[in-house]
């Protein structure tokens, strides 16, 4: 009989398994590494001392990236063979194949909080949750080591929080910004009846624990911060998951021995290539809901895309000195604040998202508006604030601070002032900005730097929205498909 002991990671004797079978999980726990091909592959398109850089950065990189490892027991000696939690489901299969017997043992943690264990929540959260977030909740304890999809705008958090409270076991809920930490404690207070001193923080300088503890990735991922808390929490929840550093998912969450490891997000897939790690150590997708559901059934609203066709041109060819030549040009810019301008007077709120925190701030003085970049949470928190209650009408921010976790109902209409590109994961995001039921409809305008980017960028604004339309040549808007088709492109 193989015993297979789980607690942070999953452990068998390695005198226990075939050859074959370690061969097998090796294979299945090891994962090219997307990082050397590029570099590779940057080499081979450079020229000069570029291409030695990517050549020798290459050499550095390992062929592959492997969350398997063989360890020693403590107390026997014995050699012991590893992979992460989330490969569980490929050592049943690895065994079962071979008609290999094996039982079970598991050693999580529900927590080691002092009495009372179980986690004071004054409002319970369960009521008015909607089909799909009862159906998560009910598959992520089912799973218990798993990932929830779902897009932005269908209230993860709200499901995040339906589990906290089903449970009511010490719980961690693990974030990658303080903008997204202070969103969770508002939402601890008024969806679970929390105080202030009910919420623990580990983070900017504090280390409090309470049975519901908010941390920061980067504070966890400190020396040892991850490993003193191993069997504290019963519970850990991962929101954005995608946006954590790679080695987070290795160093912090696969060190903590919680039953229960749940990863959140709209979209798990990693600009590196790297959501091999978040499958390591979550698993597969629990449960999923998509953006066509939310749309039919009326939960969110479907964002329709305007773009702008502009005259900007550049011979600049990288991205950097490409941005910084559009947030300095007055035609693309004069062109934000129209737009902007027109959809306050026409009674709408509005958020404009650039890259630069520099630009941003031009365009918030030029306005007259609100302005949201990261550095200061106080302040950000007081915009917050003011668009929530219909103070401000306008706002500008960053796409890094606006762009993902950022929930502000009442904001009708945006305006994505410098490009994305092919990133088609973040203007998700964006869109899910405008998504939500705040307001009858939903608008975001694109700027399209058309004598740049060429019809590559439409063809792919149209693939990612129900409803695409271009402002033509005596400024109607009309469908963008008839639009390219009729110019040729």
């Amino acid at each position: 009989m193989i015993v297979i002991k789980v607690n942070e990671r999953i452990r068998m004797l390695s005198a226990s398994l075939p050859d074959e079978v370690i061969a097998e999980l090796k294979d299945k726990t090891s994962h090219v590494n997307p990082a050397k091909a590029k570099m590779e592959r940057l080499a081979r398109t450079a020229r000069g001392r570029k291409a030695i850089a990517f050549k020798m950065a290459a050499k550095k990189q390992p062929e592959r990236i492997e969350t398997w490892r063989f360890e020693r027991e403590v107390s026997s000696g014995e050699e012991i063979f590893s992979v992460p939690r989330g490969a569980l489901d490929r050592v049943r299969e690895a065994l079962r194949s071979r008609e290999l017997p094996f039982s079970i043992v598991s050693a999580r943690s529900l927590g080691d909080l002092s009495a009372p264990r179980a986690v004071k929540i004054s409002t319970p959260n369960n009521a008015g949750l909607r089909w799909y977030q009862e159906e998560a909740i009910d598959a992520a304890i089912k799973r218990q080591n798993a990932l929830l999809r779902a897009p932005t705008g269908s209230g993860k958090t709200t499901t995040a929080l339906g589990i906290v409270a089903k449970l009511r076991i010490p719980t961690l809920i693990v974030v990658w910004s303080s903008a997204l930490m202070e969103q969770w404690r508002a939402r601890l207070k008024a969806e679970l009846g929390l105080r202030d001193d009910e919420i623990g923080q580990i983070g900017g300088g504090v280390r409090d624990i309470k049975p519901i503890t908010l941390a920061m990735q980067q504070s966890l991922a400190v020396g040892d911060a991850a490993h003193k808390f191993r069997n504290t929490f019963g519970l850990v929840i991962c929101d954005e998951v995608q946006r954590f550093a790679a080695s987070t998912f290795v160093k912090v969450v696969d060190s903590l021995n919680s039953y229960y490891r749940i990863g959140i997000s709209a979209d798990e897939t990693r600009s590196d290539g790297c959501e091999f790690l978040i499958y390591d150590v979550f698993g597969q997708v629990a449960h999923e809901v998509t953006r066509d559901d939310l749309i039919d059934a009326g939960t969110v609203l479907d964002v329709e895309c305007r773009i702008i066709p502009t005259d900007f041109t550049s011979a600049v060819s990288d991205h950097t000195h490409l941005v910084a030549e559009m947030c300095g040009d007055e035609n693309r810019n004069q062109l934000v604040r129209e737009i902007a301008r027109q959809e306050v007077d026409d009674g709408q709120q509005v958020v404009v998202m650039t890259h630069r925190v520099e630009h941003a701030t031009t365009l918030a003085a030029e306005l007259g508006c609100g302005l949201m970049v990261g550095g200061n949470p106080a302040v950000f928190e007081e915009t917050s604030a003011r668009i929530k209650s219909g103070e401000l009408r306008a706002v500008v921010g960053t796409v890094q601070a606006m762009g993902v976790g950022i929930d502000l109902p009442s904001l009708s209409r945006g305006v994505l002032a410098t490009p994305i590109g092919s990133n088609r994961q973040l203007y998700g995001q964006i869109r899910g900005r405008l998504c939500r039921l705040g307001s009858r409809d939903a608008v975001l305008y694109v700027l399209w730097d058309r004598h740049v980017f060429g019809a590559a960028m439409v063809k792919r604004l149209i693939s990612w929205n129900r409803v695409t339309l271009i402002r033509n040549e005596i400024g109607e808007f009309v469908d963008a498909r008839e639009y390219m088709k009729r110019a040729g492109l």
